[in-house]
Order: C-alpha cells, then structure tokens, then sequence
C-alpha cells in the first residue's frame, strides 16, 4: 500500500533473491559434475591403451594449461584501466600496447636467463600464450574505441602488423643473439594479427563488436544466422589452415632471405591460429542460440566450457583414428599439432572463461572489492598452484610422450 508503480514488495523481493540462490545452487552442482566427468575422461584418455591417443591428450592438457593461465590473465588485463582509471579510447590503447611489450621483453630476458634447455622450453611455453593474449588484448581494446567506420578494424590490424615489423627490426639489435625467440615472436605476433582479423570479421558480419571472451559492451549476442555465419567462417578457416599450412611451412625452409623468413613465419601463424578465435567464438553464440540461453548466463558459459571439452576429446581421438595422421610426415605431424592445438585452446578458454563467470557472479550484489582485486588475486593463487605442476609434472611428461 502506498508505494510507486516501480517499486517491489519486500516479499516479491525476497522470491527473486531465493530464485537467483537456486540458479546459482543449480549452476554449481552442475558445473561440479561436468568437471569430475571430464576429468574421468581426460585421466581415461591420458593413459589408453592407444598410444596416438595418449600422446595427443598429453599435448592437449599441455595446451589446456597454458591457455587457461593466460586468458585468465588476460580477463584480469581488461580490469586494470577501469581500476587505475586510464580514460578509455588512445590511453587505455597505448597502455595496452605498452603491456604487450613489456611482457615480450620479460619473456626474452627470462629465456636467456634460464640456460637449462628444459626449463628454457617450460617458460618459453608459457610466455609465448601470455604474450599472445596480451598482444590480442591491445589490439581488441584498439578496435573497441575505433570509429564506426566498418574499416576501421582492418586498418588497425595493418597497423598493427607495422608495429610488430618495426619491433621485430629494433629487437633483432638488441636481443642477446641476433635469432633468439623468433619463433616466439612470430607466433605470438601472428596470433594476435588473427584475432583482429576474426574481431573484424565478426563486426562486419554482426554489426557491432564482440569481445573474444564472448558478448559486446552492451550485453548483445549475436542473432542465430549471424553465429551461424561465423561457424561457417571458422570451418572455412580450418580448411584453409589445414590445406596452407604445410605449404607455408616449406616456405619458411626455402627462403634465402632472413625478413622474407619472417615474414612467411608469420602468416604462417597468421593461418595457423584463425580457427582457434573463429570457432571459440562462434561455437558460444551458436550453443547460446539453441539452447535458449540468455546471453552472458552462467549457464550458456558452463554450457560453451563442457562444448568446448567435448570438441577436443572427439578431435583428439579423430587424429588417433585417421591413418593420414599416423603416417610419419612432417606435414601430418604439422596438422596434428594444429588441430591438438585448436582442441586444447577451446578447451581451456572455454573453462577459463567459466572462472571468470563465476567470479562476477559471485561479486554481484556484494562489496568485497573491485573485480580487478579479487581476480588479481584468485588468478595468482591459480597460477601459484598450476605453474609449479605445470613445470615439473605436466610439461615434462608431455614432451616425454610426445618424444
């Protein structure tokens, strides 16, 4: 009695807050389910009797790591211009692009420190993700605050393509070798030029930007043709990797010049790395949109993890299967790696991103800090843990394997 058309009695109040409870009870039972589950299956996988199968699972957890570690950094990234309030638009991209840096020349300096080989390669495999996402993070939050000039996502990724050459000219007289960590670079620059293109492509087709964690600044998704759209690019991606690859590759090996090198080097990571951003996104869009999920749920991100695991599973075991893969070349051995590496990468995106979920959930409504803080420090607490592991249990016996 006497209240505002707008307002809420404190019962009906008390019934929404005891739905969201409920959702919340049912999104974690669930999410704890599916995690025991693909563990069971993974451990399964890890030790089958099918040695390819083994092999490539340990390649995929190799993968899952990695990946899960740097986009779980790479969401903490995205917090700190809000947290130190760096103006968004040239700021926020120049601070950006000075954090892809920084992190290169960490990764080169602490390369050469470590003169032990195997733990040259652990950090190097580590350092080669984050640098990655951090160089996807400046260019994204560059084509976040371009004009509305549907262009103006490609013109910043052949700006970006010239800073990468003009950094790969100043660091080749400042590195301790001449060569050192250029696969590094070429990857980690190749992988951040293919998420632009995929960001671009996916505005084109959507008419709006979505970030590579899924979802817009406004909270749009996709419509079910436009998901679709992107799917079908993400396929024709894969086919493009699977037929250029091998042939880019040789590329490589044949050129008599050291920038013609590197500059097939790199759009050999270019073509490579396309299905991986193509399909993560796509693949959350097109569940969210059969299912009936709203867009941003906890549920449609668990929904898109527990995808995600069941597309690397059904790859890994198509690459034991298919005798082309089995067959010794160098050219199928290529392709494994690439599409081991794409299951791994969806994989443990997918997850990460659920982590991320979970922790604006369990933020909303309540004051314990800004969401930079408390994922700073869930994210350290996470690494902390799984480096260590990493480096003296997972990595070793990958490469073990895969020897």
């Amino acid at each position: 009695e006497g209240q505002s058309a707008g307002s809420i009695t404190i019962e009906e109040h008390k019934k929404t807050m005891e739905a969201q409870e409920a959702r919340s009870h049912q999104a974690f039972g669930t999410a704890l389910i599916i995690s025991v589950s693909c563990l069971a299956i993974v451990f399964a996988m890890a030790n089958s009797s099918n040695k390819a199968i083994a092999v490539n699972t340990w390649a995929s957890i190799d993968y899952v790591i990695v990946v899960f570690l740097a986009v779980s950094w790479f969401y903490v990234m995205n917090h700190i211009f809000d947290y130190f309030a760096i103006k968004e638009g040239v700021h926020s991209t120049v601070a950006h692009i000075a954090f892809s840096v920084g992190f290169l020349v960490v990764a080169i300096i602490g390369a050469w420190l470590f003169k032990d080989p195997t733990s040259r390669n652990i950090w190097v495999s580590v350092m080669t993700i984050q640098v990655l996402f951090a160089n996807t993070g400046a260019i994204g939050t560059a084509q976040t605050h371009s004009s509305g000039d549907m262009l103006g996502g490609l013109y910043i990724v052949l700006g970006a393509a010239g800073l990468f050459a003009l950094l790969a000219v100043i660091l080749r007289y400042f590195k301790p070798e001449p060569n050192f960590l250029d696969e590094m670079e070429c990857s980690t620059a190749g992988g951040a030029l293919a998420a632009g293109v995929v960001l671009w492509i996916n505005r084109l087709v959507c008419g709006e930007y979505h970030q590579l964690g899924g979802g817009n600044k406004d909270g749009l998704t996709p419509s079910r043709g436009d998901a679709m759209i992107m799917f079908a690019v993400g396929i024709g991606f894969c086919i493009m990797a699977v037929v250029l690859t091998p042939k880019l590759t040789q590329k490589v090996k044949n050129a008599d010049n050291y920038w013609v090198q590197r500059f097939y080097s790199v759009l050999t990571s270019v073509i490579g790395i396309l299905p991986y951003f193509s399909l993560a996104m796509s693949l959350a869009h097109m569940a969210l949109h059969h299912f009936g999920l709203e867009s941003g749920c906890i549920q449609a991100v668990l929904l898109s993890a527990l995808l995600n695991t069941v597309i690397g599973c059904l790859i890994i075991v198509m690459v034991a299967k298919v005798r082309y893969f089995s067959n010794g070349s160098e050219i199928a051995m290529q392709l494994t790696g690439l599409l081991t590496g794409l299951g791994g990468y969806i994989t443990g995106m997918g997850w990460s991103a659920l982590l991320n979920k979970a922790i604006d959930e369990a933020l909303e409504g309540q004051e314990l800090g800004h969401p930079f803080e408390i994922k700073f420090v869930v994210t350290v607490g996470l690494s902390a843990v799984l480096l260590p592991v990493y480096a003296c249990y997972f990595k070793p016996i990958a490469d073990a394997k895969a020897a």
